[in-house]
């Protein structure tokens, strides 16, 4: 996408901010903590079909009950292995019974969830003077939320028919190929040209 602007008129910077097994909520949070400090004019959620899961990978606390290991040993004598032992390991949320997780991860999952992210996504560019599109392969669950709450969004199973396109380029697949990334690209690239959005960037 930089590279197709960049034969543009004007200066224009496409920054990547996507990180594996996000959620709706995460990433949202991840606009509001990371990315208000580069002053965005477009944020683009990229929509997966498993954004109203569970985030994929999530932290488990230590619990510090091993009755073989001294922890107190290890701070005072080995602090590369104390750190080692103290972090909070990363598994797949998949793998963690609901009753276990943080009250605060599942009610940001779900199209409650997923609604309630999105208006605060809203809420936040309407504050910060950023446009929105949400986009990627959409379901009518998801379609009706962005309807109702009046965001933009391309839906890739409309605006790229699967047929249209040479199969490996996995156009609907959470993790499109090289040429699937380009024809998005070209997508988004001409819907911020149709909304008038590329006219107003520096």
């Amino acid at each position: 996408l930089e590279d197709s602007l960049a034969k543009r008129e004007g200066a224009f910077e496409v920054l990547n901010f996507a990180v594996p097994g996000y959620s709706t909520y995460q990433e949202v949070e991840t606009v509001a903590a990371r990315g208000l400090a580069y002053d965005p004019d477009i944020v683009v959620v990229s929509w997966c079909v498993n954004d109203f899961s569970i985030p994929f990978f999530l932290f488990t606390r230590n619990e510090y009950r091993e009755k073989d290991v001294s922890y107190f040993y290890n701070l005072l004598f080995d602090r590369k292995q104390f750190a080692s032992m103290a972090a909070p390991q990363v598994r797949k949320g998949s793998q963690i019974e609901k009753g276990y997780m943080d009250p605060g991860v599942l009610e940001n999952t779900g199209e409650e969830g997923v609604r309630r992210s999105l208006i605060r996504l809203k809420e936040l560019g309407e504050r910060e003077g950023f446009k929105i599109v949400v986009a990627g392969p959409m379901y009518h669950e998801i379609v009706d939320i962005l309807n109702e709450i009046e965001m933009p969004y391309i839906n890739f199973y409309k605006a790229m028919p699967a047929n249209e396109y040479p199969k490996e380029y996995h156009i609907h697949f959470m993790h499109p190929r090289e040429g699937g990334h380009r024809v998005i690209a070209e997508h988004l690239e001409k819907y911020f040209d149709e909304q008038g959005w590329l006219d107003a960037s520096p």
